[in-house]
């Protein structure tokens, strides 16, 4: 059963974007009690079992990296965009739904899992914004590739986050971009990295854009984390376009021949989730817009900048295209490496 249909003066024709991956409930807490410590060089926040925790913030979301891509999509982008992810037969589900809905999304091309429950996550929060995710994911993994009515998959751009780890139902969303002609962008998660090398160079040699952050990218290339040269120099041998994000420390363009940095725009954080997500796809869109390395590092920047002031991974997600003004406080330069 899909998940409902609207905007059905547009199933016929191609979407601008379709963005592929998670659909999830979300709900994010901040307490006074989340008070960071370290021990043993890891940052800690401890809860005794029988405590009752007073909790002075809390934010109901929909959450997921499809949902979270196909929103900056839409909102910031103004792109027709449409989403292929699975949601449970529940009140979660038609949460998610009905937020799509709000944003102008069209979910005709999602499923439903008729046994299983939406993926929902509990982001606890601190202070300094650092948090913890409990997910548990339930139908969010569960895309069906022989349920996909592959004949409606028509757009300029697909943009893929996590499968779940599903290297299959990858390899098709590829090879039906090549047939029809639209790009591709891929945001892997830990259930894909994790398949190796050996599995994932193949299907990254015939990418359009590859983003990983450095961690990702150093599992990737099995160089230290410590080793940033080497970890991009490493990342163009996978594919002809990455982008490595450095967190505080600003993000890398990885071309064959050049290597292109941004800072970031300093603002007091309040939530890093669902930065990665505005980042790649402000990216992706400003490609798909302007076809321009720079500008593209600008905007995402700005897009991701917008989500991390904001309690929750879609509240801060920009509603226009930032202004040249704007984009200027992102210092962009040519790397050496």
């Amino acid at each position: 059963m899909e998940i409902g249909s609207w905007f059905l003066k547009f199933i016929n024709n191609m979407f601008d974007v379709i963005t592929f991956g998670s659909a999830t409930r979300d709900v994010f807490l901040r307490s006074k009690a989340m008070e960071l410590h370290k021990e043993h060089g890891v940052e800690e926040a401890c809860f005794p079992f029988g405590a009752k925790i007073n909790i002075e913030d809390i934010v109901f979301e929909t959450g997921g990296g499809a949902t979270n891509c196909a929103v900056t999509f839409s909102r910031l982008a103004k792109l027709k965009t449409a989403i292929v992810a699975s949601i449970g037969n529940d009140a979660s589900g038609m949460e998610v739904v009905q937020a799509l809905r709000r944003d102008r999304i069209n979910a005709s091309l999602g499923q439903r899992v008729k046994d299983a429950k939406t993926g929902y996550s509990v982001i606890l929060l601190s202070r300094e914004a650092e948090r913890t995710i409990l997910t548990y994911r339930g139908a969010a993994s569960m895309i069906d590739p022989d349920r996909i009515d592959w004949s409606r998959i028509k757009a300029r751009l697909f943009h893929v986050s996590s499968l779940g780890g599903n290297l299959e139902l990858l390899g098709q969303i590829i090879a039906h971009a090549k047939k029809t002609g639209a790009e591709i962008c891929f945001n892997p998660g830990g259930n894909e990295l994790k398949q190796g090398r050996k599995a994932l160079a193949p299907l990254f040699a015939k990418l359009d854009i590859v983003f990983l952050n450095r961690e990702e990218a150093s599992l990737l290339t099995g160089k230290k984390d410590s080793d940033l040269r080497g970890i991009i120099r490493a990342m163009r041998g996978f594919c002809a376009h990455s982008v490595v994000t450095d967190g505080p420390a600003g993000a890398y363009a990885v071309m064959p021949h050049e290597t292109i940095f941004a800072g970031i725009i300093p603002v007091k954080k309040t939530n890093l989730t669902g930065a990665g997500d505005a980042f790649a796809s402000a990216y992706a869109a400003a490609m798909l817009k302007h076809n321009d390395i720079k500008t593209a590092l600008a905007v995402g920047t700005a897009n991701a900048t917008g989500v991390v002031q904001r309690m929750g991974a879609k509240v801060g997600i920009l509603n226009k295209w930032p202004t040249p003004q704007y984009l200027s406080k992102v210092k962009i330069k040519k790397m050496n490496f």
